[in-house]
């Protein structure tokens, strides 16, 4: 019996009712005891034939109402008289033999070795002499002899008829095989890999339920970016979303990571692939209120392919760095490029926030607003070609969208 207060030797009467003796003044009581404070206490001695002052015991312990023991044990080693002798290791099996040399095992370097050679088509002979003139810094790594090299090509050749059954392979392919170890990293969520593309789409459950959360439910906007090539042509299109819920310590919502996507092609079916695996993970995602991305055409195409009632923005740096080009090939210096940019855009002097021609209300107020910009433009450059750079149909939605947020 054992419990909080300790433990006893326990009994079992007639009836199947397990006690104790407790000692009192006048002899001893019995005292019931509940069955799940029972314990069988089981020791198992072993003895060496060959060394018979050396014994071992292994002690276990089951509760009365359970079947198998507990998962732990205690082994304890002793000599008797607690005096240590040699143990003795006698021979079996071949090593009786009188002719017998002492045996060693064999390191498993040494049968690594053995196999890289064979693999390489290297013949038994090859194999033993070139082990052998290297030498070994133990006995287990000395090849005992060309007997070692036969015995292991067996064991090669034995696992290569096991790994086929009926003609048909068990082994996976190259592309099996790097699908297999990419599918075991929890951030891939799907992985399509063939001769002409290969496509993996990454994202974590909290990402899903967040774009969800803030994109569709919220106001915030989905942010899409193909960003660099990871090697020769694999390109890396990343996402993010504003986290509406929190503020850093500038009083600003953080952008949090959201799904990318790995593709070896820049095209329409592509990103539309990557829209799809969205709407796979949730459909709901149906519903994402606005997107943001650059001035790629395939990417806008693709989104929109899916996306279909999202509103499009076009990311304000890319457009700044269009307008600027344009402004440059035109002969403008740095002067007038800020000067430009400054109407298109808007500025901010000391406290005074001067809002500029992507900041109108509506097209009639983008409309007004460029006409009165036209005459001072028309000192910089000639009016008609900055005039259609302004009105560029992505200026005309950075108009459009100003009140929900620039990209």
């Amino acid at each position: 019996m054992y419990n909080v207060e300790g433990s006893r030797t326990s009994h079992k009467d007639e009836n199947g009712e397990w006690y104790v003796n407790i000692r009192t003044s006048k002899g001893y009581k019995r005292q019931n005891v509940p069955e799940d404070e029972i314990y069988e206490l089981r020791r198992e001695y072993h003895t060496s034939t060959h060394n018979p002052d050396f014994s071992r015991s292994i002690t276990t312990v089951k509760a009365y109402t359970e079947k198998e023991p507990r998962p732990f044990y205690v082994v304890m080693y002793k000599w008797a008289d607690g005096v240590e002798q040699h143990f003795k290791l006698p021979r079996h099996g071949n090593a009786t033999k009188p002719t017998s040399s002492q045996y060693y095992r064999k390191d498993a370097s040494l049968f690594a070795k053995v196999d890289n050679m064979l693999e390489k088509g290297l013949s038994t002979e090859q194999v033993y002499n070139s082990i052998a003139r290297k030498g070994a810094s133990t006995v287990s790594e000395v090849i005992s002899g060309p007997k070692l090299v036969d015995n292991r090509k067996l064991s090669l050749k034995a696992k290569e008829t096991s790994t086929c059954s009926s003609g048909k392979k068990k082994f996976k392919s190259e592309a099996e095989e790097m699908i297999s170890c990419l599918q075991t990293v929890c951030l891939l969520q799907s992985v399509t890999f063939t001769k002409e593309s290969y496509i993996a789409f990454n994202s974590l459950p909290n990402m899903i339920n967040d774009l969800h959360r803030f994109c569709v439910n919220g106001n915030a906007i989905l942010r899409v970016d193909t960003t660099f090539k990871l090697v020769e042509g694999l390109w890396l299109t990343d996402t993010t979303y504003t986290n509406e819920a929190l503020t850093n310590l500038n009083g600003k919502n953080p952008e949090f990571p959201a799904p990318s996507f790995w593709h070896f092609r820049k095209t329409r079916e592509c990103y539309r692939r990557f829209a799809g695996e969205l709407l796979i993970k949730k459909p709901e995602l149906l519903g994402i209120k606005k997107i943001g991305h650059d001035l790629d055409k395939a990417l806008s195409q693709g989104l929109c392919d899916i996306f279909t009632d999202a509103k499009k923005l076009w990311c304000t740096q890319h457009m700044t760095e269009r307008y600027l080009q344009k402004l440059t090939s035109l002969g403008c210096n740095q002067r007038s490029q800020s000067r430009v940019m400054a109407d298109i855009y808007g500025m901010q002097d000391d406290v005074l926030l001067q809002n500029g021609l992507a900041d109108a209300e509506d097209e009639c107020d983008f409309d007004a607003k460029l006409e009165s910009l036209k005459p001072v433009w028309e000192e910089i450059a000639p009016v008609s070609t900055i005039g259609s750079t302004a009105t560029d149909r992505s200026c005309s939605k950075i108009a459009s969208f100003s009140q929900q947020g620039k990209v």
